[in-house]
């Protein structure tokens, strides 16, 4: 059933201590392979997450074209950062876990600060906070938040703490874009991405357009 407004309504948020405590035994030797072992860990840590199985997928497909929440996420991660965590896709030892431990061998959108990881969770530095540092369990110290977030299973769950929490049935008006609005799952991709003028406009149109390339990688998403 579709149960997870209860826990919208109290908030709930994974605790640090189902952070994650790593994995670096992985190995791939081409991009498709490791696209597809880091996606297997973004279903896994999904099937783990009880405010994640309360979704029902119906509504997931209808409202945004992704037959799962799992699917969704997996589009998500593949715009943000291709399903990968390290700046490497792998490193000399198939390894594309490498950078666990070490935020400066972790794929962000800036050198030092910005987004990181396969999520791309945001760490920037705006009105004195560090993006998502301090929520969800992660440190308010931007350096050690960021050492968390090179921890792959830190960075999903995070990631999918954020979009749940982005869920509203509600229309909210992009501002960025005349006449443009966006509810429920829309309105979760919208908020993931951010509301200001200076990201990706098209956000939410991108992430349902990997909808294919998705499918492609992941017979689960087809059907």
């Amino acid at each position: 059933g579709f149960l997870l407004f209860f826990s919208y309504e109290l908030g709930f948020e994974i605790p640090p201590s189902d952070l994650g405590t790593g994995e670096t035994t992985l190995t791939c030797s081409t991009q498709r392979e490791c696209q597809i072992a880091l996606g297997a860990k973004i279903i896994e840590k999904i099937s783990n997450t009880e405010r994640a199985n309360n979704i029902a997928d119906s509504v997931i497909l209808g409202e945004t074209g992704a037959k799962s929440f799992e699917c969704l996420v997996l589009q998500i991660a593949m715009v943000e950062s291709s399903i990968q965590q390290c700046k490497q896709i792998k490193d000399s030892s198939n390894s594309p876990l490498y950078c666990e431990g070490n935020p400066d061998n972790v794929l962000s959108n800036l050198v030092g600060e910005g987004s990181y990881g396969i999520m791309e969770v945001n760490t920037a530095l705006k009105n004195g906070k560090y993006g998502h540092c301090g929520e969800y369990g992660l440190s308010s110290d931007a350096t050690t938040c960021r050492t968390q977030l090179s921890n792959v299973d830190t960075n999903i769950n995070v990631g999918i703490n954020i979009l749940i929490d982005g869920y509203n049935a509600t229309s909210k008006q992009f501002t960025c874009i005349t006449g443009r609005s966006y509810s429920g799952w829309n309105r979760a991709l919208r908020n993931y991405n951010g509301w200001g003028c200076n990201g990706n406009s098209n956000y939410v149109e991108d992430v349902k357009n990997y909808t294919n390339k998705i499918k492609n990688l992941f017979p689960e998403c087809r059907g």
